[in-house]
Parts: C-alpha cells; sequence; structure tokens
C-alpha cells in the first residue's frame, strides 16, 4: 500500500469517530494533515502547494483558493473540527489502554514578532538561554508511553491567558484547563496506569484531583520549599522536604537506564534512594516520598500516592519517573519537525485548530510504530543517518514519511 493512500486512511477513521463532522471538513483535515506530514511545515501555503500537486493543480489562482480554503475551514466560528480531540482519543484508545503510563507536560509556541495574532499573551521560552519572557501561547501536552520507546501523544491544546474564555475560569484557571485535559483522556488509558507530572504540578488541589477525583496513582517530582507532615498522626510534624531528604540514609539502589550520547547505546548507572511514608498539609491520605541521590544535580524528591511493597518496587516506581521525559522529547519533535512555532493563522481557534492536526499527523505514524513495524522500518530506510539504530526512531520515521509522499511511493 503507498504512504498516500495509508495516510488517507488513518485519517478516514479518525473523522468517522466525529459525528458532527461534515464532507468538506473531512476533506479539510485530510488535506492538512497529508499537507503537513509531506511539507514537514504548518504554513497553509506550503499544505495547498501540497494539495494541489496531488490534485493535479498548477495555476497560481488555484494555489491561493486553495490557501484561502484552508484558512476559512479553520476559522469557522462554529465547526466540527472541535470534535476531533474527543475523536482521536477514541482512535488512540486500543493502543494507548496497554501502555502504563501517562504523563502530563506544559510548554509554549512563541511569536516573537507576532503582534497581530489573537489574545497574544506572554510565556517563557523554556528552550532558550535563560528562559526568557515572548509573546506567545501556552500549550498542555498528554502523552502516553510504554517506557520502551513508543508514545502516543494524546492532548495538544494551545491557550492563552488574554483570552476571555480563559479569564471565565476565574483564579483556578491555570488548573482547569490541565484538567480538562486530563479528563478527556481518562477513558482512553488503562485504569492502572501511573500518571507522571513535573514540579509544575506540585499542588495540593492537583493530588485532591488526581488521587481523589480521578483514583489514580501518580508520581510527581516535588518542590523543594515543600512542607510535608512526618511523625504521629495525633501530633505531626511540620518539615521541609528537602531538609528531611538531606538527612535520610539512602540505603536502596537501583539501576536508571540512559542512552550514551557517544554510542547511543542504552547504558545503566546506579543511583541510591530511600522512601519514606509522609503525609501532606490538607490533603486526605497517606504518600511516600521518595529520595534519590546520584543523578545529576539536585537529588531527585519524588512524591507518590502509591505503598510500595519492598525496595524492588520502590525501585521501579523510581525508574517509572523517567517515562516523564518522553513528553519533553515529543514535544521537541512536534515543534522541529512540523516547523509548528511557525503558523501564521491569526485567529485563536484558527491556531489551537491547526496545531492540533499537527499533532495528529505525528500522532497516526506513532501508531504505525506500534502496530505497523514493518512499514515503520521500510520508512525509516529511506533517510540517511550515521547511527545505525536509536531509541527515539520517530525524527527519522517523519522524515522518510515525508520523503515517501514527495516521491509518491
Amino acid at each position: 500500500m503507498g504512504i498516500l493512500k495509508r495516510l488517507r486512511e488513518s485519517v478516514q477513521q479518525i473523522t468517522k469517530l466525529a459525528d458532527r463532522l461534515t464532507p468538506a471538513e473531512a476533506k479539510l483535515v485530510s488535506d492538512l494533515v497529508i499537507g503537513i506530514s509531506e511539507s514537514q511545515s504548518v504554513l497553509l501555503s506550503n499544505t495547498a502547494r501540497v494539495v494541489n500537486a496531488i490534485e493535479g493543480k498548477t495555476e497560481d489562482r488555484d494555489l491561493i483558493r486553495t490557501e484561502q480554503r484552508l484558512s476559512k475551514g479553520l476559522s469557522r466560528a462554529r465547526s466540527g473540527l472541535d470534535e476531533l480531540a474527543d475523536a482521536w482519543v477514541r482512535h488512540a484508545a486500543p493502543t494507548v489502554r496497554k501502555m502504563p503510563f501517562v504523563t502530563v507536560d506544559g510548554s509554549e509556541v512563541t511569536k516573537p514578532y507576532g503582534g497581530t495574532f489573537e489574545n497574544l499573551a506572554h510565556v517563557r521560552d523554556s528552550s532558550a538561554p535563560g528562559k526568557p519572557i515572548k509573546p506567545g501561547y501556552w500549550t498542555v501536552n498528554i502523552e502516553a508511553n510504554d517506557g520502551q520507546g513508543h508514545h502516543v501523544p494524546l492532548v495538544l491544546d494551545i491557550f492563552s491567558t488574554k483570552d476571555p474564555a480563559y479569564a471565565e475560569k476565574g483564579d483556578d484557571a491555570w488548573k482547569l484547563t490541565f484538567q480538562e485535559g486530563m479528563r478527556r483522556v481518562l477513558p482512553a488509558v488503562a485504569e492502572d496506569a501511573t500518571w507522571l507530572l513535573d514540579r509544575g504540578f506540585d499542588d495540593n488541589d492537583v493530588f485532591h484531583f488526581l488521587g481523589d477525583e480521578l483514583r489514580r496513582k501518580y508520581v510527581v517530582r516535588l518542590k523543594r520549599n515543600r512542607n510535608i507532615l512526618v511523625g504521629d498522626l495525633s501530633n505531626p510534624i511540620t518539615a521541609n522536604v528537602e531538609a528531611l531528604a538531606f538527612g535520610l540514609k539512602k540505603p536502596h539502589t537501583v539501576n536508571l537506564p540512559y542512552i550514551n550520547k557517544h554510542t547511543h547505546q542504552p547504558r545503566t548507572f546506579a543511583v541510591s534512594f530511600n522512601y519514606v511514608p509522609i503525609r501532606l498539609p490538607n490533603v486526605s491520605g497517606e504518600f511516600y516520598l521518595f529520595v534519590i541521590t546520584g543523578t545529576l544535580g539536585d537529588d531527585w524528591l519524588l512524591l507518590s500516592n502509591r505503598r510500595p511493597r519492598n525496595p524492588k518496587q520502590a525501585g521501579r516506581i523510581v525508574c517509572a519517573y523517567l517515562a516523564r521525559w518522553g513528553n519533553e522529547e515529543m514535544t521537541r519533535l512536534w515543534k522541529q519537525c512540523a516547523d509548528a512555532e511557525d503558523f501564521r493563522v491569526r485567529t485563536l481557534r484558527a491556531i489551537r485548530r491547526l496545531l492540533f492536526l499537527s499533532m495528529i499527523a505525528m500522532g497516526i505514524q506513532s501508531l504505525w510504530s506500534a502496530h505497523r513495524p514493518g512499514v515503520v522500518k521500510q520508512l525509516i530506510a529511506r533517510v540517511k543517518h550515521f547511527i545505525q539504530d536509536v531509541q527515539f526512531h520517530y525524527y527519522r520515521l517523519w522524515e522518510g514519511t515525508a520523503d515517501a509522499l514527495i516521491r509518491g511511493d
């Protein structure tokens, strides 16, 4: 099967799950996913060129008309495109339900010279030295992964703190925005999956939400100024988590996997750790604090609502947290390979829809990776490389798919 036909079939499977999607909107989705996948760009002009080449249109006026059609379709006030977020989760569910980890993270897209974009806010550019403040939008990024190199993006939502709809949520708008994304993926992921979150989610409301409302297992990296409760239940002592961690002996060891940057081969290194029961002020339930020494930089301080039965199981919880970095790698992949920050559509609804469709383009290839290893191997083989095998192969898969589309294979 040709790659174009395979990609179209994948898109059709998704659009069929969106009941309110019109035929014109379904074509828009197909055109944009294929155009982004081939051109490796979210620029509508590049997608329009891909679409016109497939349809045999060569006139300049045809290019303008196609680009205008794409732009208008993304910008409509009411559109079945907004059903695609749930349709994608349902489509990916059979795969992600077998994956043991769900990772939640936030990122940003920057538009330093984009003063005319709707509700443009200010964000911290985490990829730039010094993390400067720039004009842009925030993102919600949620994925599932198996801890063995397979990742499936589930949510990519763009939001602005300048958006009136965001302001209507009140003082908890930031938390509520991420909670909406977490609720969206809940029906698709395994009930016993472990949710992994970074220090930005060290918040009592987050712990209430994950533990009491969603009833999920989680591991969160704690801030160093976090206060915890230790000692007798009737007369607990409040302690700073960093001070407590510093005084703990670390009698247990576990080997953490990593990829050697020079050889690109998987390796492990030993770290020391300990785990102790703690409680949190104003949060019900018992928790465990994991303190890990021997990583680069400061000790890791991890909180889990899962009680380990023994040091071996505790070591697995420590290792599980490494899977969270896969979310950051997938976000870098999305930004670089789809050139995701170079969009030109102006309205916030068009930006959200366009960038979500670029995530679907990535997500379809992620599902191929899980279910079509032979096809993926052929696509990766099209890409020149100096290192034979790499664990994170999605960059090569993206380039190989684009090459196959360009050549009509």
